[in-house]
């Protein structure tokens, strides 16, 4: 009785920590996307293939949708387990 004890709280864990553990993931894959675009758009400004003008829009706009996913990943840490 104890070794299925053991059995269904192993699958209660891991139930219960996977969704949030996926959740970490895709967040972190999209701030690392975010960040390579803003790599790039800095590159394209150095080598002037964009104004200065497009490249603060899109800056602005990619470092604020950064900060949301970062504050949703910082949520997800202090709710986890």
């Amino acid at each position: 009785m104890a070794e299925l004890y053991k059995i269904v709280l192993n699958e209660a864990w891991h139930s219960q920590t996977a969704h949030p553990l996926d959740d970490r993931k895709q967040l972190l894959k999209q701030i690392k996307e975010l960040e390579d675009k803003l790599s790039y758009i800095r590159d394209l400004l150095s080598s002037k293939q964009i104004d200065p003008e497009d490249f603060r829009e899109m800056k602005s706009d990619y470092s604020s949708k950064v900060e949301k996913l970062k504050a949703k990943l910082s949520g997800l840490s202090h709710n986890d387990i």
